[in-house]
């Protein structure tokens, strides 16, 4: 009991040092956890086509509708369709035309990826990558003005070819590659205003002008993004149960399996010490009979009964002790480890041990009028070591 004593003392300071002191207190937490979603947004703003004109004459409507979804608390996608309309101008003559422009895109939320998810965050900036294919139509202002110059420059015979190189009529299709920052303002957990800037890159054609580069504008958008259902959830953390009660939990917990143990090997060793009396007991029931020669003990491997090298040399220090005194008998007494197997197995083992000793002796010329042998009874262990139990004892009588 001293010894359980101890141990419990041990585990339960163990137990109060690994405790921190917010573990102790009774708080309650919430975590915020990012849930998946669709949104819609909404935007219109302006656009403005790089070229040789003053900025203010380049300057176009433009309006932007979306459709995506946040993936993940930094990656989403969306498709968008940006449409109205493009201008370019050649000195002091300018041309505008009308375009849609569905696009493929995925954005990433620089905000979280850098300082971490927050929901209420009051702003947020992503970036934005993607492709799109720009269809244009109504080119008319720029035929016009082609029409007009290439009239007057072969008047002059100075100019008889096309003024704009890459004048196109009718609906075209050109690619474009395009990239952007957005800011988006939190409303409520579904609804945001935001503002949106991007660079787009297309074919020199594009514009009608032939340039030897690519055609470029700029998209400044302004509005609102709504997200459907929920877009976070609150998990709840409970708060910890106090000290004590986890110290006597983590002391049972952990003195449970050893005091079973602890158990089971005083039952062994109580086992042990009565089968080592009972045997003791069966000695001195002989005493006459037997000698104060020490008894010989045969060793044999786990399971077996064949005699070894080793065990032939106990037996025949026995076969030469009887030869040199012939008046002297021989008890052999067969045991078994009976932590190992099932009684009858250890039984029946027990006694096959004992029979190949006294075949053995047999074959040194030792008479069988002179050999008795039995087998353990019962639970029956010499030794408290369960391999040294594996033996036959040969103990010597007159």
């Amino acid at each position: 009991m001293k010894v359980k004593k101890f141990i419990l003392s041990c585990l339960a300071a163990v137990a109060v040092f690994g405790l921190s002191a917010q573990e102790a207190e009774k708080t309650e937490k919430t975590e915020n956890v990012f849930v998946p979603h669709w949104y819609v947004q909404g935007q219109f703003g302006a656009q403005y086509t790089l070229g040789e004109v003053s900025f203010g004459k380049l300057m176009a409507p433009n309006a932007q509708l979306s459709f995506g979804r946040q993936f993940g608390e930094v990656l989403g996608a969306r498709f968008g369709i940006n449409a109205w309309q493009s201008k370019a101008g050649q000195a002091d003559y300018r041309w505008a035309w009308n375009y849609i422009a569905p696009s493929l895109d995925a954005t990433f939320n620089l905000s979280n990826a850098v300082c971490g998810y927050n929901p209420d965050r009051l702003f947020s900036l992503s970036a934005i990558a993607g492709l799109g294919v720009n269809v244009t139509f109504g080119n008319a202002q720029a035929n016009n003005f082609n029409n007009d110059l290439k009239s007057f420059l072969s008047s002059t015979n100075n100019f008889p070819g096309d003024a704009l190189e890459y004048l196109w009529n009718g609906t075209k299709a050109f690619m474009n590659a395009h990239v952007g920052l957005a800011g988006d303002f939190r409303i409520t957990d579904n609804l945001s205003a935001g503002i949106e800037v991007q660079a787009v890159a297309l074919s020199d054609k594009y514009n009608s002008k032939k340039a030897g580069n690519a055609d470029w504008y700029f998209n400044a958008l302004a509005g609102v993004k709504y997200c459907f259902g929920k877009t976070h959830e609150h998990r709840v953390v409970e708060s910890p149960r106090p000290v004590e009660e986890i110290i006597d939990e983590y002391v049972e917990k952990k003195m449970k399996p050893m005091a079973e143990e602890m158990d089971a090997m005083k039952k062994d060793l109580e086992e042990t010490k009565a089968a080592q009396e009972e045997q003791n007991k069966k000695f001195e029931s002989m005493e006459e009979e037997i000698s104060k020669s020490d008894p010989v003990y045969v060793l044999f491997r786990i399971g077996s009964s064949n005699i070894s090298d080793a065990a032939k040399v106990k037996i025949k220090e026995v076969a030469d002790y009887m030869k040199q005194n012939p008046a002297s008998k021989v008890w052999v007494v067969g045991y078994a480890d009976f932590h190992t197997g099932t009684a009858e197995y250890n039984y029946e083992l027990a006694q096959k041990r004992a029979d190949s000793v006294v075949a053995e002796l047999k074959k040194a010329g030792i008479e069988e009028s002179r050999i008795k042998s039995d087998r353990m009874k019962e639970n029956e262990q010499p030794f408290a070591d369960h391999e040294m139990n594996r033996v036959v004892i040969c103990t010597f009588q007159k």
